[in-house]
């Protein structure tokens, strides 16, 4: 069943359905996307599982437990932050702090303030930024909608 809201504690998957793909935080420590079948996650896969962290003010930020590394957003897209407990986030860090925003059909889309940016999936798997977005005005393009994996 899909979520709207990122507890802090729970360990997730996210899921882009028109992708058919998984993020993850992979061995060259760049986030791209798996393809994988929503419902076909295998327990013991590690790249595509973050604990949710509490970014305060509302935001969130996403730890991977298997590279101890947060998701960064920089203006190139995604990647991993320097090897950082997930107890361990500091203030200053804004690239790793996103709102979650319900992109409706039971989907979010994570928003980065500090690049004004969501998170963007490509059809090959690419894990980017998107055109600048204020928060408020998700356009949502198929690439930016994220299906929430408990």
């Amino acid at each position: 069943v899909p979520k709207l809201v990122l507890k802090p504690g729970s360990t997730v998957a996210l899921h882009c359905s028109s992708r058919n793909r998984f993020v993850r935080m992979n061995s060259d420590l760049k986030v791209d996307g798996t393809h994988r079948d929503f419902d076909d996650l295998p327990v013991d896969w590690s790249w595509e599982r973050f604990t949710v962290v509490d970014g305060g003010s509302g935001q969130i930020a996403l730890h991977n437990a298997k590279w101890n590394r947060f998701v960064v957003m920089d203006a190139d897209g995604l990647r991993a932050s320097s090897g950082k407990a997930a107890s361990e986030l500091p203030k200053e860090w804004t690239w790793e702090r996103f709102t979650v925003v319900d992109a409706g059909n039971g989907e979010i889309a994570l928003h980065n303030a500090a690049h004004n940016r969501f998170i963007d999936m490509s059809p090959e798997g690419d894990v980017k930024c998107s055109a600048p977005a204020d928060v408020q005005n998700l356009a949502a393009g198929p690439g930016m909608r994220f299906r929430v994996f408990e």
